[in-house]
């Protein structure tokens, strides 16, 4: 049996998650690939690299989907569970919150591990979402860390609503966005 190595760090709610996940598939390496690229994850040592682009979200997932393929192409083929879990384990997100966050329940995403299963295309188009934003913290804060703390803080221009709260709507997600460039290009947020 192969367990998943808990992430770096001495974040209780993470190692508890991995734990969870072990329960749930036993079989899964930790990082299976370069987290069987949640979010191409070579030089920020987590999961972002950081020339990404969207398209390039989830690119070796085990998708099986040519490499000319869209983001819509990935979201209407579905997320695998796995990808969020891993996602979840790294960031130190509960499965409740993630559940949450792309519109189902800590005991599907549990059910559809269990099983091997995908999102669907509406949970894989909030999750492809998260990725998104998260790889563009991490783009402006130049270190994961400090983009997971941003995302969970209050930001004034979002009018004083955290950022992870506002992933869940694509409105929120433009915003979140246009505060992010604001940050990486040099403007004031």
């Amino acid at each position: 049996m192969t367990e998943r190595t808990p992430p770096t760090g001495d974040n209780p709610g993470r190692v508890e998650f991995v734990r969870r996940l072990n329960r749930k598939r036993p079989s899964v390496s930790y990082l299976g690939g370069p987290i069987r690229v949640l979010v191409a994850a070579p030089d920020l040592a987590m999961f972002v690299h950081r020339d990404l682009k969207p398209e390039n979200v989830l690119s070796g997932a085990g998708l099986n989907l040519p490499p000319e393929a869209s983001a819509n192409d990935v979201v209407e083929a579905g997320i695998p569970a796995s990808v969020l879990a891993d996602f979840g384990a790294l960031s130190g997100m509960s499965a409740r919150d993630l559940g949450s966050l792309v519109g189902t329940s800590e005991r599907t995403i549990s059910r559809k591990l269990a099983h091997d299963e995908r999102l669907a295309p509406a949970e894989s188009d909030r999750a492809y979402r998260l990725f998104e934003v998260v790889a563009s913290a991490v783009r402006a804060f130049g270190d994961v860390e400090k983009a997971l703390r941003w995302m969970k803080r209050t930001v004034p221009s979002l009018g004083g609503r955290r950022p992870i709260d506002l992933v869940r709507t694509e409105i929120g997600t433009r915003q979140i966005l246009a505060a992010l460039d604001r940050i990486e290009y040099g403007g004031i947020t």
